[in-house]
């Protein structure tokens, strides 16, 4: 019975998520899988540990606005999980963000480099390789290949009132680079790249791209529809809307589109919906899961207009409820469409994304063509090559 520790900031959320996803593909005669994070609640009362307290977190947040302190707080509860790790003794541990203050990297690291236990760490962002931002594509900032310093966006999560860019990427760098086995996955071809890049480079990387559950996100004959008239719907989501997501996007294309669209946003604030020109309906959430599927299904076509991302999991959603996909050659976006789903525009060409809309047409053939693509990211299938993964580390 081989032992896998998931570390990860909280239960909640699409990481969350995605540790659960993991754990359930894992034969329980094989593995016995656990879940340490920071925050939020038990869910898997018997496998989860919480080893941060509210206060911690707290006081780790102040340090990172005063300090640039990200990764530098949570001493108690980091103390906490290595006693835990080091009662449990596992055979391998699987790494996720490490932001989030909630962990603190040199007592994380320490306790990994002298175990020397097998690590996995699955890159959801670039934060583990610069010396603040999670993302710096959408400034063309390339300061993260040699060394950090006059960070442009302290002003950008992780906030901070003080530059420490510079001290926080080598602190970075001398820790992580300690550990001896080390094996990095990324969910995209373009995220991997850049991991190839940076002072990483020297460990080895592989592609699992995130999955989706396609017995919910399905195409359904039967599903609400959406009282918008006879108006198409153009479809966005995003769960925090800014122009890094492509709102300002949304809203140049309201100005073009004729009475025959509609445009449907869900995700927005109530105090943006109050701003929006009349052919744009805003959403703040859906209710469940199912309405969510149901404005999939609705949609004629979904447009994700981002100018900063990973491998993001609403475009395989939208295509395993028939829908096609538009969006910018923006980081691993374009990677999950083909020819026959999707359509990849430069940033910013909203004439492009117009002229595209009215092209388009969505019947039988190009719902069976997306519903065949998505189902390549089954999470099952997907995630079942994390168990590979830990079979090969575990017996090199």
């Amino acid at each position: 019975m081989k032992v896998l520790v998931q570390i990860t900031s909280a239960s909640t959320g699409g990481i969350g998520r995605l540790t659960r996803d993991i754990c359930d593909t894992l034969p329980v005669s094989e593995y016995k899988a656990f879940i340490a994070y920071g925050r939020g609640d038990l869910v898997r009362k018997k496998y989860d540990y919480k080893f941060d307290h509210k206060l911690d977190i707290y006081v780790h947040a102040i340090l990172s606005r005063i300090a640039d302190g990200t990764g530098l707080g949570s001493y108690v509860g980091t103390r906490r999980l290595v006693k835990w790790l080091r009662h449990i003794k596992p055979d391998i541990i699987h790494l996720h963000n490490l932001h989030g203050y909630y962990i603190n990297i040199p007592v994380l690291f320490k306790y990994l480099a002298k175990t020397n236990i097998p690590v996995v760490w699955t890159f959801h962002d670039c934060w583990n390789f610069t010396g603040h931002c999670t993302h710096f594509s959408l400034i063309q900032c390339h300061k993260w290949k040699d060394m950090c310093y006059h960070c442009p966006q302290l002003g950008k999560y992780p906030i901070s009132y003080f530059d420490y860019s510079t001290r926080n990427y080598f602190l970075k760098k001398k820790y992580y680079c300690s550990l001896r086995n080390l094996t990095i996955v990324t969910p995209s071809k373009w995220l991997q790249g850049l991991v190839e890049a940076s002072f990483l480079r020297k460990y080895p990387s592989i592609v699992i791209n995130n999955g989706i559950d396609l017995k919910l996100f399905r195409v359904k004959s039967n599903y609400s529809r959406i009282k918008v008239g006879n108006r198409k719907i153009i479809l966005g989501l995003a769960s925090t809307w800014s122009d890094r997501k492509g709102l300002g996007d949304f809203l140049k294309l309201s100005q073009s589109l004729s009475d025959e669209y509609v445009i449907v946003l869900v995700g927005l604030t109530k105090s943006l919906i109050k701003k929006l020109p009349g052919n744009v309906v805003g959403i703040t959430h859906t209710e469940n899961a199912e309405q969510l599927v149901d404005l999939y299904n609705n949609a004629f076509v979904f447009i994700n207009p981002t100018y900063e991302d990973n491998f993001p999991t609403t475009n395989i959603e939208a295509m395993a409820c028939g829908t096609s996909v538009i969006t910018y050659n923006t980081g691993g976006s374009p990677e999950s469409l083909t020819l026959e789903t999707g359509y990849v525009l430069e940033q910013g060409d909203v004439k492009g994304i117009l002229q595209v809309i009215r092209c388009h047409v969505k019947n039988e053939l190009t719902i069976k063509a997306c519903r065949e693509r998505a189902m390549q990211f089954d999470k099952f299938t997907v995630f079942s090559k994390y168990k590979e993964l830990y079979g090969r580390i575990i017996n090199t």
